[in-house]
Order: structure tokens, then C-alpha cells, then sequence
């Protein structure tokens, strides 16, 4: 069991390490790492889903809706840092357009927000004929990890520290103790990394 906690604090603290500096990085206006977040989410979810995902971008600049694709599964993935109600009737509505004729390569379609809780779909989007489309999210991602046995999870941790990490291995803060706050400012913080 406590090997099963160390590992899951590793992903959790890789993933939130991640997902903070995309969010810092979309204020200011650069959008590079979104893009790499693309490629750095197929060993994650094929790792985790048993996907065989490739990057559809690659093939083909900026397919609709589409930012990765399994074509044995015919499956689709758009993998977003936006947490907007309004990135699902985007993508709703260009699953729907016939010009772009998404059916014929997929028949799933995930909407991946890499943020803690997907936002919820808004009222009045309709289904689109021959595609189901269904929010993914963090949350998701870790409950799914929860349910594998520690050598799984040791796996997806280390597949984490390989992505994220120029060294041997990765290091993230697991945690912050100590901390005294005085208005305006941190006073002093302990931080202990594993």
C-alpha cells in the first residue's frame, strides 16, 4: 500500500507540475508547450488506456478536432489547457460539419482537458451522428490510475520522470510544511521532495 502512494504522489505531482506551468505559460501568451503537450500525452495514454495513439497533427497541420488519433480503435482525441464550457460546442460543432467528414475516421472522439475537472457540457449541444464524443480530464486520468496494482503505477511514474525530466530522474515537490503566511507574502517554507 505504501508503495502504492509513493507512486501516485510522483504522478500526481508530475501531472500538477505540468499542468501549472501550461496554465502560467497560456497567460502569458506562449503556446509552444500546449503544442508538445500533444506528443507528450500518447505514451501517457497509451500507457494508461492501451491506446496506440499517433500524433494526427503530424500527418496533417491541424486536423479538425483531432489532435491524436488511434485508427485501429478509430478513435480521436483533442487534447486542450482550455477550460472553457465553450471548447466542448466548439468541438461539437466541428465534429458536425460535414466538410470536415470526422465520421469517416473516427467513431470516438475524446476531449481531453488537461485540467483538474472538465468543464460541464453546455445545454443545448447535440449529438453528432456516428461520433461519440466524451470529456476526459485529470481527475479521470488519476482515478483510472488508482485502479492498477503498484507495478503498473510504477511504470506510469517513471514514464512521467522519463517525459518530464533532462536527468536520471525527476524531482517535483510533494509537499509543503511550515508555512507562515504574513499578508503580502510567504515568510518561511519547508519543502520536502521524495
Amino acid at each position: 500500500m505504501l508503495k502504492s502512494a509513493a507512486h501516485l504522489d510522483r504522478i500526481l505531482a508530475a501531472l500538477g507540475s505540468l499542468q501549472y506551468y501550461l496554465k502560467l505559460n497560456s497567460a502569458q501568451g506562449f503556446i509552444s508547450p500546449a503544442a508538445h503537450l500533444e506528443d507528450f500525452c500518447i505514451p501517457l495514454l497509451d500507457a494508461v488506456y492501451g491506446y496506440s495513439l499517433t500524433n494526427a497533427n503530424a500527418a496533417k497541420s491541424n486536423t479538425p478536432a483531432i489532435d491524436l488519433i488511434d485508427d485501429n480503435e478509430r478513435l480521436g482525441i483533442q487534447v486542450t489547457i482550455n477550460d472553457k464550457a465553450t471548447k466542448i460546442s466548439d468541438t461539437y460543432k466541428t465534429a458536425a460539419d460535414l466538410k470536415h467528414n470526422l465520421g469517416a475516421e473516427i467513431g470516438k472522439l475524446l476531449i481531453f482537458f488537461f485540467t483538474a475537472k472538465a468543464p460541464k457540457t453546455p445545454a443545448g449541444v447535440k449529438a453528432v451522428p456516428g461520433i461519440t464524443i466524451e470529456l476526459l480530464d485529470l481527475t479521470d486520468l488519476i482515478t483510472e490510475i488508482r485502479s492498477f496494482p503498484p507495478e503498473k503505477q510504477e511504470q506510469i511514474a517513471a514514464l512521467l520522470d522519463h517525459e518530464l525530466s533532462s536527468g536520471p530522474s525527476a524531482r517535483y515537490i510533494i509537499n509543503a510544511t511550515n508555512v507562515t503566511v504574513i499578508p503580502g507574502r510567504i515568510e518561511t517554507l519547508t519543502i520536502h521532495n521524495h
